[in-house]
């Protein structure tokens, strides 16, 4: 619910400075949600927020920068949305490994090492002086060298 509806408010413009030497986002979207809390906190219980009763959050967008790394691995963390339903949270294609080896389970977008073969996915990429990236396949598999486990 509310990663959906964030990503529905219009982000700002730009920033400016003000005569007093403050500074503001222009053209921000403003939202508000209304969630129940069964849904917000998926059900557990939360001091000071009672049983059923609804959150209501207002939310302002600031700016939108494009190319995000969240995990600075070199790849733009929307990119990083494997199956494009927009949830960066469920694409985590070492999953097993992590679990196997008792590894904090992260998503592809927070975790520097997307494969978990110990070669940081930085290094498993190419980025061009563009900044354009190319995803090497060095075995042939079809699948690309950072998200293969037996290619490191």
């Amino acid at each position: 619910g509310y990663g959906r509806a964030i990503a529905s408010i219009r982000t700002g413009d730009g920033i400016v400075t003000n005569p007093d030497g403050t500074t503001e986002i222009t053209n921000a979207g403003i939202g508000a949600m209304f969630l129940p809390s069964g849904l917000a906190y998926f059900n557990a219980s939360v001091p000071g927020v009672p049983q059923y009763s609804p959150l209501i959050f207002t939310v302002e967008v600031g700016l939108y920068v494009e190319d995000t790394d969240y995990d600075n691995d070199g790849i733009p963390s929307l990119l990083e949305d494997l199956d494009g339903d927009g949830d960066l949270t469920n694409d985590n294609t070492d999953r097993e490994q992590e679990r196997a080896t008792g590894s904090l389970a992260l998503a592809n977008h927070v975790d520097p090492d997307d494969d978990q073969d110990g070669t940081p996915t930085r290094d498993e990429i190419i980025i061009d002086d563009q900044g354009n990236i190319t995803f090497p396949d060095g075995d042939g598999d079809g699948i690309p060298d950072y998200l293969d486990r037996d290619n490191s």
